[in-house]
């Protein structure tokens, strides 16, 4: 039998079975993510940002205390330019502004106050504020 002889009787054959399933399965999920993804792009808007500060730390240090914070945003869309504002009695504000958060992330930052504050300190922190990107 010649090579040439082999090469048609390959090709007489056909594309093996498993080919065929590779490729239609290969499509019905080409197909089935550009369903979802137009779906996405009509018909969801998604929730606003929806933030949330809170208190990770305090750490005393040498004439000062920092406070470290952690915002998060349990909406879909994003938020940017996030005021964060802390506030400890006898001392002004500070704040905290975070470029981007996106949907469902969380970021973290820290305040620095002067002086050693005590564990009865109360220390407030609160979003100040927040633009669409």
């Amino acid at each position: 039998m010649s090579s040439n002889s082999r090469k048609s009787s390959r090709a007489d054959r056909g594309k093996p079975a498993i080919e065929w399933i590779a490729g239609a399965a290969s499509g019905l999920i080409v197909i089935g993510l550009l369903g979802f993804l137009a779906h996405q792009a009509f018909f969801e808007d998604g929730s606003p940002p929806r933030l949330a500060v809170s208190i990770d730390s305090v750490e005393p240090g040498e004439n000062r205390t920092v406070v470290r914070v952690a915002v998060k945003n349990s909406g879909d869309r994003a938020a940017a330019g996030v005021r964060v504002i802390g506030r400890v009695e006898d001392s002004a504000p500070r704040e905290i502004e975070f470029d981007y958060i996106a949907g469902n992330e969380k970021r973290h930052g820290a305040f620095m106050f002067s002086g050693n504050l005590d564990q009865n300190t109360p220390i407030q922190v609160e979003v100040g504020g927040y633009t669409d990107p």
